[in-house]
């Protein structure tokens, strides 16, 4: 994967809160990548960490976040995808 290896890559997760994308942003945070998500529960002390090491969060899974130009890979699981708009269109 090329963008890898390109730092300062702008990262978003679709349902950043859950224990194992969570886990995933927090190590991309900390190697400089831009991370940003959106989780339906801003309350949950995942999200609340990633915000406290500089994440940008949103409420919901179908965000105007999720259609950002500067984001270069968006990522989500497979239970998501019917709820963005731009994975919808690929996969339909």
């Amino acid at each position: 994967m090329h963008f890898m290896n390109t730092k300062k890559s702008h990262i978003h997760f679709v349902g950043i809160g859950g224990i194992g994308m969570s886990g995933i942003a927090t190590i991309l945070q900390q190697s400089d990548y831009i991370v940003s998500g959106c989780d339906p529960d801003l309350t949950q002390d995942t999200v609340v960490k990633l915000q406290k090491v500089g994440c940008s969060i949103y409420q919901g899974n179908n965000s105007p976040e999720c259609n950002d130009h500067t984001i270069d890979t968006l990522v989500y699981i497979p239970m998501y995808a019917t709820t963005i708009p731009a994975v919808t269109a690929e996969i339909a």
